[in-house]
C-alpha cells in the first residue's frame, strides 16, 4: 500500500531518463510526489467505506483572513472481508493504517510555511495450522510474522528574494522499521527458529534551492540537498548469520542549473549536479543538459543526464568471508540519452515518441567468476565480497497516444520496445531479470451525465485498464541440488536465461455518482484483474513436495467502496 492516501496528493509527475538536475541519487526515475493544501474557504470532509476499511479527511480553513488551511486523511483497514468473499491472499493476515497531515500557512510577503506528516503501520501474519496432514507447501508448517512502522515529518519555507527570485528550503526527519520473523514447526508442533530479517532506517533531510530570473531570457538555480542516513540491519538464519550493520552517513548533493530561451523556438537547460556519499568517501560529478524545440504543435527535444546512486543497505552490510560487508562500494553510475517528439493533434490529443538509451557502469558485481549482478537484485541477500567492475543497458523506443477527457471521454495508449542486458564479473552479456521485451498498457474511461430538473445531477461511468508484458526472466533450478542442500539452488551459469510467461491483466471500474447541494455521493465497484488471469510470480523448490513449484499471483479481486464528500457553508 501507498503510505499517501490519493486524497493528500496533488501534482504528481514521473520523470525518466535524464530527469532535471534537483533530482539525484536515482538511475532509473523519479516519482515527484506532492502534496496538495487544503480549502482555505470552507469545511469539507469526506467518508469512504469498503471491504479494504475505512478512509477519512477533512479540510477547512485555519484562519480565513489569512489564507492558512489544513488537510488531514486517516485510513484504517483489515482485509479480512476480502478473504470472506472468497480471494485468496495466501491465508495470512493483513491489516494497515496511517494518518497524514499537511498544514499551509501563506505569508503577507507572498511567501508561505507548510508544515506536513505522516506515520503508519502494517503487519502480516501467517500461522501454520497444526495438522500435518494438511500441510502440502514447505511454508504450511511455519509461523512467519511481517510487520512494519514508518513516520515522517517535516516543514517548507518559501520566500520572494528580491525582485526576480525566491528561496524555497524544506526539512524533512523521517524513519522506517521492518522486521519478518520465521519459525518452523518440528514434528510437536513446537516452532524453532527458522530466520529473521530486521531493517530500521533512518534520514534526516534537507533541501534548499535559490532561484533567479535575471530577465525574460535566462534563469538561474543554486540548491543543496543534505541527507543523514542512518542503518541497523539484520538478516539470521538458523545457523548463518546473512547480513548485520549499524552505522550512518551523509550524502551531500549540491546542483546549479541555468535556463536559457535561445529564441522563440528554443530552449536550452544546463546543470551540474555532484554527489559525496560520507559512509565511504564515493562520489559523482553529474552533468545534464537538454535542448529543446517547439513551435506550433511540434515538440522536439534531446536530453543528456548522468545519473549516481548509493547502494542498497543489504549490499553495503553483507556478512562475506573473508571478512569484507562490502561498505567500500562505490557509486554505481549511468549515462542517460533521450530523444522525444510530441505532436498536439488537438486541445485534448496527443502523441509522444521517445528513444532512450541507459549505460550503467560500476555495478556490483563478484570478486570472483560468475553471472551475479546488483541490477537484478529485488530483495535478496548476498554472501560474497563484490566490486564495481559490471556493467548494463537499457534501450528502446516509447510510444503514448493519449486523449484527455472530452465529452466524458478520455483514453491513454502507450507501448514501449526494449532490451535489457548486463554483464557481470564472468563477461558474459545475458538478459537482466526484468528484459521483458515489450510493455503495453490501454487505459479507457467515459461518464455519462444527467441532469434533473431539481438540480440534482446523476453520473454513470466506466474505466478500464489493460496491461501486456512480456514475461520477466528467470534462473533454471537445479532440483538435485536443491533436494541435497534443502533449499532452492539455481543454475547460475545458466542465470535469466528462462522467460516467464507473458503477464496480462484488466482491471475494471463501475462506479454512480448523486449529487446533492453540499453533497456528494459515489458507489464504485473495482475488479482488478477482472479475468482472473493467472499470472507467474515466481519459482522455488519446495522441501515439503520435494520439486519445483511454480507460485502464481492474486487472481479476481473485487473491490466495493461507498464514498460521500460533504461540505459547510
Amino acid at each position: 500500500m501507498n503510505i499517501l492516501s490519493a486524497q493528500l496528493l496533488g501534482a504528481t509527475r514521473f520523470y525518466s531518463g535524464a530527469f532535471p538536475v534537483e533530482f539525484g541519487d536515482a538511475l532509473g526515475g523519479v516519482l515527484d510526489m506532492h502534496l496538495r493544501a487544503g480549502n482555505d474557504e470552507k469545511r469539507e470532509w469526506t467518508v469512504q467505506t469498503g471491504v479494504i476499511g475505512i478512509d477519512l479527511a477533512a479540510e477547512g480553513p485555519l484562519n480565513k483572513g489569512k489564507g492558512s488551511s489544513y488537510l488531514i486523511n486517516y485510513r484504517y483497514s483489515t482485509i479480512g472481508l476480502l478473504q470472506l468473499m472468497g480471494v485468496e491472499l495466501g491465508d495470512e493476515a493483513i491489516d494497515f493504517q496511517d494518518l497524514s497531515f499537511n498544514l499551509a500557512f501563506p505569508l503577507q510577503n507572498g511567501g508561505e510555511i507548510t508544515v506536513f506528516g505522516l506515520g503508519g503501520i502494517s503487519s502480516n501474519v501467517f500461522e501454520a495450522q497444526r495438522d500435518s496432514s494438511i500441510w502440502e507447501f514447505s511454508k504450511d508448517r511455519f509461523d512467519i510474522d511481517f510487520s512494519s512502522k514508518m513516520g515522517a515529518l517535516g516543514a517548507t519555507l518559501q520566500l520572494p528574494a528580491g525582485r526576480n527570485g525566491f528561496w524555497k528550503t524544506s526539512f524533512a526527519a523521517s524513519a522506517l522499521e521492518s522486521t519478518r520473523t520465521g519459525n518452523r514447526l518440528d514434528d510437536n508442533y513446537l516452532p524453532v527458529f527458522a530466520e529473521e530479517d530486521i531493517l530500521n532506517q533512518s534520514k534526516l533531510s534537507l533541501h534548499s534551492v535559490y532561484q533567479l530570473r535575471w530577465n525574460p531570457k535566462n534563469r538561474l538555480r543554486m540548491g543543496m540537498i543534505f541527507t543523514q542516513m542512518g542503518y541497523n540491519l539484520s538478516s539470521q538464519l538458523a545457523d548463518q548469520s546473512i547480513a548485520s550493520g549499524n552505522t550512518s552517513g551523509g550524502l551531500f548533493q549540491p546542483y546549479v542549473d541555468w535556463q536559457n530561451t535561445l529564441s522563440p523556438y528554443f530552449d536550452l537547460n544546463a546543470g551540474l549536479h555532484f554527489s559525496y556519499f560520507g559512509l565511504n568517501g564515493s562520489n559523482a560529478i553529474e552533468p545534464r543538459l537538454s535542448l529543446d524545440w517547439h513551435k506550433r504543435r511540434h515538440r522536439l527535444s534531446l536530453a543528456y543526464g548522468l545519473h549516481s546512486q548509493t547502494q542498497s543497505p543489504q549490499l553495503y552490510f553483507a556478512q562475506t568471508e573473508p571478512a569484507n560487508n562490502n561498505q567500500e562500494l562505490e557509486l554505481t553510475k549511468a549515462h542517460h540519452v533521450g530523444l522525444g517528439y510530441q505532436y498536439e493533434l488537438s486541445k485534448t490529443r496527443q502523441l509522444e515518441l521517445e528513444i532512450f538509451y541507459q549505460d550503467l557502469f560500476d555495478v556490483p558485481v563478484t570478486v570472483t567468476s560468475s553471472s551475479f549482478s546488483a541490477l537484478n537484485l529485488v530483495e535478496q541477500f548476498v554472501t560474497v565480497p563484490l566490486v564495481n567492475q559490471g556493467d548494463g543497458r537499457n534501450y528502446g523506443l516509447s510510444v503514448n497516444y493519449q486523449q484527455q477527457i472530452d465529452q466524458g471521454l478520455y483514453y491513454l495508449l502507450n507501448g514501449t520496445i526494449f532490451e535489457s542486458k548486463y554483464t557481470g564479473s564472468d563477461g558474459k552479456e545475458r538478459d537482466t531479470r526484468f528484459n521483458a521485451g515489450l510493455v503495453a498498457n490501454a487505459t479507457l474511461g467515459k461518464e455519462w451525465i444527467k441532469r434533473k430538473d431539481n438540480g440534482k445531477i446523476k453520473i454513470t461511468g466506466l474505466n478500464g485498464r489493460i496491461t501486456y508484458s512480456g514475461g520477466f526472466r528467470d534462473t533454471p533450478i537445479d532440483a538435485v541440488a536443491s533436494a541435497k542442500a534443502g533449499r532452492t539452488v539455481y543454475l547460475e551459469d545458466q542465470a535469466y536465461s528462462l522467460q516467464q510467461a507473458a503477464y496480462y491483466r484488466m482491471d475494471l471500474r463501475f462506479y454512480l455518482k448523486w449529487n446533492k447541494p453540499r453533497r456528494h455521493n459515489t458507489l464504485s465497484l473495482d475488479i482488478q484483474n477482472a479475468t482472473n488471469q493467472q499470472n507467474t510470480a515466481f519459482s522455488y523448490y519446495d522441501t515439503q513436495m520435494g520439486q519445483i513449484v511454480e507460485k502464481k499471483q492474486l487472481g479476481i479481486i473485487p473491490i466495493i467502496n461507498y464514498r460521500m464528500e460533504f461540505s459547510g457553508k
